[in-house]
C-alpha cells in the first residue's frame, strides 16, 4: 500500500532502503562487478539509481529556482533514454564500488531530507513544486 502521509512515507523510505543497503555493502566489489548479458551489473544499477536521484533533485531545486532544465537531461528527450542512460553507464564504469555505496547512500539522505521539509499537502496534494520546468 503506498504512502499517504510524509510520516509514513519516511517510515517506509528508511525501512526499505536499510533493507536494501545492508545486503549491498555485504556484496564485495567483483562480485559487483560481474555482468549479465545486456552488461549490467550490481555496480551499473546502483550508479544509475543515484544518478537519477541527483537528476531529480537538480530538477527539483532548479524550478523552485524558478530556472528552466531540462527532463531528462539537456540535449535529450525522454524517447532517448536508452541512449542517455548508456553514456551514464559508460561515465561511471571506472568508478570503484565503495564510492558508489557512497554516493547511493548520500542520495538517499538527500531524498529523506527533502521528503523531511515538505509538509503532507505540498507531498501528496497536488504536483510537486519544483517539478515543471517554467
Amino acid at each position: 500500500m503506498p504512502a499517504s502521509t510524509k510520516a509514513k512515507l519516511l517510515e517506509i523510505s528508511i525501512e526499505e532502503f536499510e533493507k536494501l543497503f545492508s545486503v549491498l555493502k555485504q556484496i564485495d566489489s567483483g562480485t559487483a562487478e560481474k555482468t549479465d548479458d545486456q552488461g549490467d551489473s550490481i555496480k551499473t544499477i546502483v550508479a544509475h539509481r543515484a544518478h537519477w536521484v541527483e537528476l531529480f533533485l537538480n530538477w527539483h531545486a532548479s524550478g523552485l529556482a524558478g530556472n528552466v532544465f531540462h527532463m531528462p537531461a539537456e540535449g535529450y528527450k525522454w524517447n532517448q533514454l536508452k541512449k542517455y542512460n548508456q553514456l551514464s553507464k559508460d561515465r561511471h564504469q571506472a568508478s570503484d564500488w565503495k564510492t558508489l555505496l557512497d554516493w547511493l547512500q548520500k542520495s538517499h539522505a538527500q531524498i529523506l531530507a527533502l521528503i523531511g521539509g515538505l509538509t503532507d499537502e505540498e507531498l501528496f496534494g497536488a504536483p510537486m513544486r519544483g517539478t515543471n520546468s517554467p
